[in-house]
């Protein structure tokens, strides 16, 4: 083979080939299990063992063992000594807090931020809450928005339509 076809045949090889996703194993396993359980795919109550999701997501157990600590952290997972992990169910008065907790931030930095800044805030619910968490510059009430949104998120998407679930003053 010539050199410019050897050349050319190489630069074919290695456009074929895409970037290397650098992205720690521990990571993608987090957020595919934040996904299944924000989305209603794992249910509240089920158990998560490390080595059967392990051996489902084709990993070792540790990457999971990392997911499941930060879960645990968020408050999407509990995890005992004896059961494992398990999804977090959260009792109707603790949905209810929840939502109380992010009116009330919402509340004060919205004072904050037209103190600062006039807005038209007519815009999508959505934008407004990020506009809010952009403009707290405090990573704890980062945080506790977005925790908070978690499972406000899971709550409409998976349970919010059960006939016995009582409704937050949307006050």
């Amino acid at each position: 083979m010539g050199s410019s076809r050897l050349a050319r045949h190489k630069a074919q090889l290695l456009g074929a080939v895409g970037a290397v996703n650098r992205e720690p194993l521990s990571e993608r396993v987090y957020q595919t299990l934040r996904g299944a359980i924000l989305s209603g795919g794992v249910k509240l109550g089920d158990h998560l063992s490390e080595t059967g999701v392990a051996r489902q997501m084709e990993v070792s157990p540790t990457p999971v063992r990392e997911a499941l600590r930060r879960l645990a952290a968020e408050g999407l997972v509990v995890i005992s000594s004896y059961k494992g992990a398990v999804v977090q169910e959260f009792a109707d008065q603790q949905i209810i807090e929840i939502y109380q907790c992010r009116e009330a931030l919402k509340k004060a930095l919205n004072r904050a931020i037209q103190a600062k800044h006039p807005l038209k805030l007519s815009e999508t619910n959505s934008i407004f809450h990020n506009i809010i968490v952009s403009y707290a510059r405090n990573s704890r009430v980062q945080s506790l928005l977005g925790l908070f949104n978690d499972v406000i998120m899971r709550d409409r998407n998976v349970i919010a339509y059960s006939a016995e679930r009582p409704r937050a003053d949307p006050r």
